[in-house]
């Protein structure tokens, strides 16, 4: 089977970055797309429609240069829970016009399917309130937010476009909460990167649901490392799902927001002021989430790295920018 040139959509995200790396190093079944725009107006609708549409365009070209197949991975939703219903359905607007978009790719000559497609989902938003004490890709979807119906409208968007073209392999990465060095500190988004960077500037960090909140945090890396191995796989099938593959990614291991701090408290030797208040996007998260993949159990995760190694990376790079007077306080 012959390289798949792969484009990665949202580079400059923390799950983006690591997964185009992931992509450039995997070979021989995917090649990374270096020519994939960077800067996109994300937050201007009209122009992002126009800069992604010649985006395809070259895409297209580059992939007819090649001769080979192609691959869509789509890891670039900047919404959040608490984001504007306006915002979330903007997103979604724009990963249906990428989904049109792609109907200017050729077929693979003489290949089984036209191409491979990922979208990262989200598991915590979608499975939501669902109270199995283990989810799994069979649990009942039971979002308590806007943002975690958003994914499900983002996800059956997928399974519609692959209907009208049931050979292409299409691939749904529901993914516990991510972590690691480099995420986004203006998105009020990712616990462990906000908690580092108020122990280092000594501020309270702000809690807005209880110490006792159980999550699952799987380091960025780790994700975009199992992500590719799946999409590789995917390319590998001989059976074709004729609708999208639905798979969790997660460490599938329990943490308390407590455990967090300990280990914040470890690494740092402070000991983390914390603030807890209450916010209405509060009631739009679940107290305890667990999760437990089924689908593909003979493809583990290539690396599970340990949780307070993960902490500690994060810490160390945010100290550097700290010192080096780059690390930007809390809005």
């Amino acid at each position: 089977m012959s390289t798949a040139l792969a484009w990665v959509l949202g580079r400059g995200g923390l799950l983006g970055s690591h997964l185009a790396r992931a992509v450039a190093r995997r070979g021989p079944g995917l090649a990374l797309w270096d020519a994939a725009p960077t800067g996109l107006p994300w937050k201007e609708e009209s122009r992002l429609g126009a800069a992604l549409e010649a985006a395809a365009d070259s895409f297209a070209a580059a992939v007819r240069a090649r001769g080979g197949g192609w691959a869509f991975l789509w890891a670039a939703g900047a919404g959040v829970i608490g984001t504007s219903p306006e915002a979330l359905a903007a997103e979604t607007r724009t990963w249906r016009r990428c989904l049109e978009l792609l109907e200017r790719l050729p077929a693979n000559s003489g290949e089984r399917a036209p191409g491979e497609i990922f979208l990262a989902s989200s598991a915590g938003g979608v499975y939501g309130e669902s109270t199995e004490p283990r989810l799994t890709e069979a649990s009942a979807c039971m979002p308590l937010s806007e943002y975690g119906r958003n994914k499900l409208r983002q996800e059956a968007a997928l399974a519609e476009w692959n209907a009208t073209r049931p050979d292409a392999r299409c691939l749904v990465g529901r993914l516990s909460n991510l972590y690691g060095p480099g995420q986004n500190l203006a998105k009020p988004q990712g616990f462990i990167s906000h908690a580092c960077r108020n122990v280092i500037q000594g501020r309270a960090i702000q809690l807005y649901v209880p110490l006792d909140t159980i999550r699952d945090y799987l380091f960025a890396e780790d994700c975009a490392e199992h992500v590719a191995a799946c999409v590789e796989r995917l390319r590998a099938e001989d059976a074709v799902p004729g609708a999208p593959l639905l798979k969790v990614f997660a460490a599938e291991q329990a943490c308390s927001l407590a455990q967090i701090l300990g280990c914040i408290r470890r690494i740092s030797r402070r000991h983390p002021k914390v603030v807890i208040t209450r916010r209405p996007t509060g009631k739009e998260q679940a107290r305890r989430i667990q999760f437990r993949s089924v689908v593909w159990p003979d493809l583990p995760m290539p690396r599970r790295t340990d949780l307070l190694v993960g902490v500690d990376r994060v810490y160390q790079h945010q100290m550097s920018l700290f010192r080096q007077g780059k690390l930007p306080a809390p809005s």
